[in-house]
């Protein structure tokens, strides 16, 4: 077993990602959220008063993980489908009626990212939580990805994507390097020599476009 595995499983099972994730949160009394919790949530139904949003809904994301039944069998009940662009209270049916919310690496999947901030800040109560966990590029495969503009994202926001654009699942093919998650770590890798990892999927929510349209272009 190699050693990126073995500091992985160990923080897995430590609990530590749950703790910083239900910062200042209390799910037994409180309402909250979790967005693209998928099989693995923070806060289980059996812990407290929780909904779950998705960009699709749970029968679509069990076909689209169908190769993985330990993950299609632990998959929770997607609530609301919302994808961030659009009213999220007109899809809750409620304004400001949620305690907090969270979402672990998410983020860096949204189409309209200043969408999803004001659909959340719609339902969520004034001083409520918004905990994230939020990939650091510098050690993933999005290392040589260039940082994302202002005016990108206010292009995203009024043009209400709600899958990815054209431009943004080039950028994801383009630009993706394979990586060992450990050697990038202890920075003993040459990033600007990684090899394109030319297998990556366009990211979802996305366009039927299948890998091989990309590789002539790469």
């Amino acid at each position: 077993m190699s050693d990126s595995k073995v500091i992985y499983d160990e923080y897995k099972s430590s609990g530590f990602r749950e703790e910083l994730l239900t910062y200042l949160v209390n799910p037994v009394t409180q309402k909250g959220v979790e967005i693209g919790a998928l099989n693995n949530p923070i806060v289980k139904p059996t812990n407290g008063d929780i909904k779950f949003i998705d960009y699709t809904d749970t029968d679509t994301l069990k076909l689209k993980h169908q190769a993985y039944s330990d993950r299609v069998n632990k998959m929770v009940n997607v609530d609301y489908v919302w994808s961030g662009s659009g009213s999220l209270a007109e899809i809750v049916g409620d304004r400001h009626c949620f305690d907090y919310f969270i979402a672990s690496h998410v983020i860096e999947h949204v189409p309209n990212m200043l969408g999803w901030f004001r659909g959340i800040n719609e339902v969520l109560k004034h001083g409520g939580i918004f905990n994230l966990a939020i990939p650091d590029k510098r050690y993933t495969f999005d290392v040589n990805c260039p940082l994302s503009t202002v005016g990108q994202l206010v292009e995203a926001d009024l043009l209400l994507y709600h899958i990815p654009s054209i431009r943004q699942m080039f950028d994801h093919t383009y630009y993706a390097k394979n990586i060992i998650p450990g050697a990038i770590w202890g920075g003993a890798v040459d990033v600007k020599a990684l090899p394109h990892t030319r297998q990556l999927k366009p990211p979802t929510p996305c366009l039927p476009l299948k890998n091989r349209e990309w590789q002539p272009i790469l």
